[in-house]
């Protein structure tokens, strides 16, 4: 490896982590002063000073970035205009639901945007103070409007440049497998450079991944191999939360969706969901089980006995799954006792008669008893007070004879 001053270096293994690069459009005006990009904290300074001098902003790009630049210049004063090329904001991670209420909500912050338009040229103020700085942005379809400060917050570009000279393969990204290896096997790559499967990432959970995969490589702590990443926004734009997860758009055939939409408390939820799986969700305003909802699509978790009580969250979800496991465990009892009742094949022998009181054949028997059952006066007993042995109301005796 060859330094800009010449110095060189051996290696062994060599990983490229070069990130990415902003987005500029490739039109007239873009190096005009006055257009900045969105990147590090000079961009940021320089959005500041031009706050406290100039009225008009225009931000191009309704992503994340662009958002939050948008609602910090519009906190500064300024008059500011979101020109977004979607046909509504943030549609890599909200579908269009989520996504005009968003527009709505910045609206009534003030904010004001120009959905589907493409930026033809950025034009040269003429007049006044601001003469040789960027002074409008014009359309393809020919609408123009004021700017003195234009912010391209339209996305990144991987960094390849480094790979491209040293004749590493890369499109739109330096070209990774599995096991984060580029097309000389002594070369790795992780981060925003890398295109693996086709897909460049610009999250941190990706990149922690993928830079596990290396590092296990690169220690010969053995071979991990990196398959791609479910991946999960959780964000705050301008005080609205907002998440979404898996495959939100609902696209396949065979998925369903759930919906949970009340535009006037700012709420709205939507689950995607195929085979009994949780595969994507989106969340707005209510984001508490967001974390919740990516593990189910993480682990791939079945939730036909959840289903009902899903889109209101783990709490009610929690008390669904135990009554299930109640009503499974009762039916299992049921169908235990039933087995063990068909199962007796010979029936109970009956329970021996118990034996006769002794009192019931003896000194006084009762009425129903057999006569042989009774017990005649002995003679002995004939010359005692005949009187007490006659028949009385209290007690039943037998005469002596």
């Amino acid at each position: 490896m060859i330094a800009d001053d010449g110095t060189a270096a051996p290696y062994d293994r060599l990983l490229i982590a070069t990130g990415s690069t902003p987005f500029r459009l490739p039109i007239p005006g873009n190096q005009l002063p006055g257009v900045i990009g969105y990147r590090d904290i000079q961009d940021t300074d320089e959005m500041i000073a031009a706050a406290s001098q100039y009225r008009h902003a225009v931000v191009i790009g309704g992503g994340l970035l662009g958002l939050e630049a948008a609602n910090g210049l519009k906190l500064r004063g300024m008059d500011v205009t979101v020109v977004h090329n979607g046909a509504w904001l943030l549609e890599r991670q909200l579908d269009e639901v989520a996504g005009r209420m968003l527009q709505r909500s910045l609206e009534d912050k003030g904010l004001k945007f120009l959905l589907q338009k493409q930026t033809e040229a950025l034009l040269q103020a003429q007049d006044g103070g601001s003469a040789g700085r960027v002074g409008a942005v014009r359309f393809k379809d020919g609408m123009q409007i004021p700017a003195d400060l234009v912010v391209m917050a339209a996305g990144i570009r991987p960094n390849q440049a480094l790979a491209e000279a040293a004749g590493i393969h890369c499109n739109r990204g330096i070209v990774v497998s599995d096991t984060l290896q580029t097309y000389d096997p002594r070369i790795y790559a992780v981060g925003e450079c890398v295109s693996h499967r086709g897909i460049a990432y610009g999250l941190v959970a990706p990149l922690f991944e993928q830079a596990k995969v290396a590092a296990n490589h690169l220690a010969s702590y053995g071979i991990g191999r990196y398959s791609g990443s479910v991946t999960s926004t959780k964000l705050k734009v301008t005080g609205i939360d907002l998440f979404s997860g898996g495959d939100f758009t609902g696209s396949q055939a065979d998925s369903e969706e759930i919906i949970l939409n009340d535009p006037h408390g700012g709420v709205y939820k939507k689950l995607v969901v195929r085979d009994n799986k949780l595969i994507g969700g989106v969340l707005y305003g209510d984001t508490a089980d967001g974390p919740w909802y990516f593990q189910l699509i993480k682990d791939g978790r079945d939730i036909h006995d959840i289903r009902d009580q899903l889109i209101f969250g783990q709490s009610r979800s929690a008390a669904a799954t135990a009554s299930a496991r109640a009503r499974s465990a009762r039916r299992s009892r049921k169908r235990a006792c039933s087995a063990s009742t068909r199962s007796r094949s010979t029936p109970r022998r009956p329970r021996p008669a118990a034996p006769a009181p002794a009192w019931s054949s003896r000194s006084w028997p009762a009425p129903w008893a057999a006569p042989t059952a009774r017990r005649r006066p002995t003679a002995s007993r004939s010359a005692a007070a005949p009187s007490i042995r006659t028949r009385s109301c209290a007690r039943r005796s037998w005469p002596s004879a």
